[in-house]
């Protein structure tokens, strides 16, 4: 009986370490050697025999952790690559350039032991096993040969980017002429040029952003103007659709490079940690400057803000100018928002309105934790903006009015905001440190932060007490009544309106609590006899107690039945109540309401 010889596998290993090599020869190079042996020793190579491992280094062993190399090994141990197959390499130094040692016993004996050939297609030599005693030694020359040329080439290129950063932080030649998208590196490569039309799209974000509108907004609003997204480096956009995605205009308005800021970053193998770690301190006015490093903080606290107090959807016409800051008094839960929805009446009209309507009701009502009564939204932020007034300019925000005392104060104020949080949180990555930097160094940044964070403490203070004497002035002056907000304006307009009127409402009020009990449902559920069957539902239980950041409140009965007036206005911890909003309804009145009179 005549026995077919089962001709073995070969496998072709091939690996560059950079997108150099790949744009170059090496990768052509490396498959035409083994398309050659395979045809000469009658072989055939099939393609899914073809390991590749591109763009990565061999120097620390990541293409046997990471790499196709690291994974034809373990089929090697499973058993699943059959002994006797072929490992074609261009020279040995492609299986691993780290030290001698290391590449003999994790590559070169293991494949080997398993009875796979390693052939070398530079030199056509074969290694099998049992190996030869002099090819021993020609291995061990060989890997020490390209440990030392790898190391060699590492601390050069060590050497060339310490000097370019060297050069960046004297303020001549800049590092890379990678750089943000609204510039470019000049032919002298020692400045960057701004490229107008982009500036003026970032500072508009910017701008939105100030103004609360949340990023999911701004990009919608760029998408639908139709506005152009770009790439780095001046290049047209690779997007086909022409489209702003959200996590662009995040990384923009996450980019300290709008100040000027620039952070360099030291390589992997320099610090012996995975990823980029800082190489020292910032530099400041490496980039041409488009917006203030105030600005940058002020918008960087107002989404913090949002993050976590005004999450969630916002609507079209950003509906509910209270996100994360409306409170149950009765249980302390979040107040949401809902329209009413399901109802049918007999009147198309009334069943139309009843849909409309939206409220207000605590969250805890849902699993049965609390007895509150809900609140007609709308009669509500009227009420709300109405005797807010003198704190909450939103006649300035009607009329389109951008440079208004307030305004600016509260400007400045988000600006100490967001360097305070940025501070606080150098503050805390300085105390994670390990025991490598120096104890003297980190107490004198400690020390140095702590000094900021009193000057921004006294400045808020002062720019606290300027915003009471000008919001003091306004009530002399008796400030236009809120008699709501326009209806002949489009929903985008409106959008934006509301939305800096929600982040005025934040920039002053740390919260409001709405307080209408279900007298009737608390009487029942106590089992009280009789119960009652019908509560004494008049348009005065109920009231709201707006408390300021500063610690001022201010509780408010309202007219359940006029939205702009109210029964009780006490304001509490202003000191001075002169000027202050008062009620529009004498006591009298409020006692004949209570009455049902």
């Amino acid at each position: 009986m005549i026995s077919i010889m089962k001709i073995p596998s070969a496998y072709s290993y091939i690996r560059w370490s950079s997108d150099i090599q790949a744009d170059g020869d090496s990768n052509r190079r490396q498959t035409e050697l083994a398309g050659k042996w395979c045809e000469q020793k009658g072989i055939q190579l099939a393609p899914e025999n073809i390991l590749k491992d591109e763009g990565i280094s061999a120097f620390r062993g990541k293409n046997l952790s990471e790499g196709s190399l690291g994974g034809f090994l373990a089929s090697v141990k499973a058993g699943k690559i059959e002994p006797g197959s072929y490992l074609l390499v261009e020279s040995v130094d492609r299986l691993s350039r780290q030290e001698p040692l290391k590449t003999l016993a994790m590559v070169i004996f293991q494949l080997l032991e398993a009875d796979i050939v390693i052939v070398t297609l530079d030199t056509g030599k074969e290694y099998r096993n049992p190996i030869n005693p002099a090819d021993v030694f020609l291995l061990v020359a060989t890997a020490i040969r390209a440990n030392e040329e790898s190391e060699t080439k590492r601390k050069r290129n060590v050497a060339a980017w310490k000097n370019k950063r060297d050069q960046a932080r004297s303020g001549g030649k800049k590092l890379t002429k990678i750089c943000p998208a609204w510039m470019y590196l000049n032919e002298t490569r020692d400045a960057y040029i701004l490229i107008p039309s982009r500036v003026a799209i970032v500072q508009r974000i910017y701008r939105m952003s100030m103004d609360g509108l949340g990023i999911h907004k701004i990009t919608q609003t760029l998408n639908r103007e139709r506005v152009e997204p770009f790439n780095g480096g001046g290049k047209a956009s690779k997007n086909p659709r022409k489209q702003w995605a959200v996590s662009s205009v995040n990384s923009i308005l996450q980019n300290r490079a709008v100040f000027g800021e620039f952070q360099m970053k030291i390589r992997t193998h320099e610090v012996g940690t995975r990823g980029k770690a800082n190489d020292g301190e910032p530099i400041q006015g490496y980039y041409p400057v488009i917006i203030t490093e105030g600005e940058y903080n002020a918008s960087a606290a107002i989404r913090n803000n949002r993050r976590t107090a005004a999450t969630g959807r916002k609507g079209e016409t950003h509906s509910n100018l209270f996100t994360g800051m409306a409170f149950c008094s009765e249980c302390g839960g979040k107040m949401h928002q809902r329209r009413l929805g399901t109802y049918k009446s007999k009147n198309p009209e009334v069943t139309e309105r009843y849909r409309n309507t939206k409220i207000l009701y605590c969250s805890e009502t849902v699993n049965g934790n609390c007895t509150s009564k809900s609140w007609d939204y709308t009669n509500f932020e009227n009420s709300f903006l109405t005797f807010m007034r003198t704190e909450v300019d939103v006649e300035t925000i009607i009329n389109g009015g951008t440079d208004n005392q307030i305004e600016r104060v509260n400007g400045e104020l988000q600006q100490l905001e967001g360097e305070r949080q940025v501070i606080e949180s150098k503050v805390s990555d300085l105390l994670e440190l390990d025991g490598s930097t120096p104890m003297a160094s980190i107490k004198a940044k400690l020390a140095k932060h702590d000094e900021r964070l009193q000057w921004i403490i006294k400045r808020a203070e002062h720019l606290n007490r300027e915003r009471a004497v000008i919001v003091e002035s306004r009530r002399a002056a008796k400030v236009v009544e809120f008699k709501g907000f326009p209806t002949d304006i489009s929903a985008t307009e409106l959008y934006d309106m509301r939305a800096k009127t929600a982040q005025q409402i934040r920039s002053v009020v740390e919260r409001v609590e709405l307080y209408r009990p279900n007298l009737a449902k608390r009487v029942n559920q106590a089992g009280i006899q009789p119960p009652m069957t019908k509560e004494s539902d008049s348009r005065v239980d109920r009231n709201y107690m707006v408390r300021f950041k500063g610690g001022a409140a201010r509780l408010i009965y309202p007219d359940g039945g006029d939205a702009f007036e109210s029964f009780i206005v006490k304001n509490m911890g202003f000191g001075e109540q002169a000027g202050l909003p008062k009620a529009t309804r004498t006591s009298e009145e409020f006692a004949q309401a209570r009455a049902g009179r």
